[in-house]
């Protein structure tokens, strides 16, 4: 079966199991760098928002071997055990409710010049500051809405406003985590049952790569923009600091101990890029540094 019978076949079956109280849609959206990504909405009369199944993921389960009885029924679960029947959506509308909620992450600008028509944004060197709606934990699972020009408007806030806004509520809401490389590695290792091949003895403190992030470890690159964090790191490390943007999730930080060139770090973020990320979630091929007497951030 191809994915488009997949999609028809996936969208009949789902409406005969949950009956006459649903209807499918199917959409395309944009996601981040450019990209479409088609999603399958299951609609009801009953809730106000529901679930958004990705199609091309189910049809790769599907692909891998798992039958399509057990894909359908696995959505229909998901959908029927969704907490958000009764979720206002009256934050859209009433910016008493959405205040304590909107948070930022950083993207690419280039990458996402057509998006960013239709969305408030500040520019920060070659990223673009977006704005977004952060759902809590218990519901759907954490989910985040793209905030839009409308909504601002509707809010009658100005840009700057939502930046400062989203400024303390992501301070708040998403503390920065900051560690070594090796001490991630190594929880991957231990979660996956990998044994570590990693001694603590001999790390060179000047050689060792940080990774910096928020404590959800999603969209947690925008760390690098929380006040004085870079300073306190760079005191800490006794070093102007290079910024490895790794992905939208997190950045690598290094001492600049003299050992390592701008070419070949360059090279390792577009390596990192090319072969261990989805397009969706890079966030740029560039390089950036911090001067910690200048206390300011520039790419190189």
């Amino acid at each position: 079966m191809n994915y488009e019978a997949f999609k028809q076949t996936v969208t009949e079956q789902i409406e005969q199991q949950l009956g006459g109280e649903v209807w499918v849609e199917i959409h395309e959206i944009p996601k981040n760098n450019g990209l479409m990504r088609e999603v399958m909405i299951i609609r009801s009369h009953q809730k106000n928002i529901s679930p958004t199944f990705y199609l091309k993921e189910y049809f790769q389960v599907y692909e891998s071997g798992r039958p399509l009885s057990e894909i359908v029924s696995l959505m229909a679960e998901e959908y029927q055990n969704s907490d958000l029947k009764n979720w206002k959506t009256e934050f859209f509308s009433e910016f008493e409710m959405a205040c304590q909620h909107v948070c930022y992450k950083i993207v690419n600008y280039e990458e996402n010049k057509k998006q960013l028509k239709e969305i408030p944004y500040v520019q920060f060197l070659d990223f673009a500051i977006v704005f977004y709606y952060k759902v809590e934990r218990e519901i759907n699972g954490g989910a985040t809405i793209l905030i839009q020009n409308k909504h601002r408007e509707s809010w009658g806030i100005t840009v700057d406003e939502l930046y400062q806004l989203a400024k303390e509520n992501t301070i708040r809401k998403l503390p920065a985590a900051f560690m070594p490389m090796l001490e991630v590695i190594r929880d991957i290792a231990n979660t996956e049952g990998l044994p570590s091949c990693f001694e603590e003895e001999g790390e060179d403190g000047d050689d060792l790569m940080y990774v910096l992030t928020n404590q959800e470890k999603y969209l947690g690159a925008g760390c690098i923009l929380y006040p004085n964090l870079l300073k306190d790191i760079a005191d800490k490390l006794k070093s102007n600091l290079f910024i490895l943007p790794s992905s939208i999730h997190e950045c690598i930080i290094m001492p600049d101990s003299g050992k390592f060139t701008t070419k070949m770090l360059e090279e390792l973020v577009t390596d990192m890029n090319e072969h261990f990320l989805h397009k969706e979630e890079v966030l740029s091929n560039k390089i950036y540094y911090y001067n910690a007497e200048e206390e300011m951030i520039k790419s190189i």
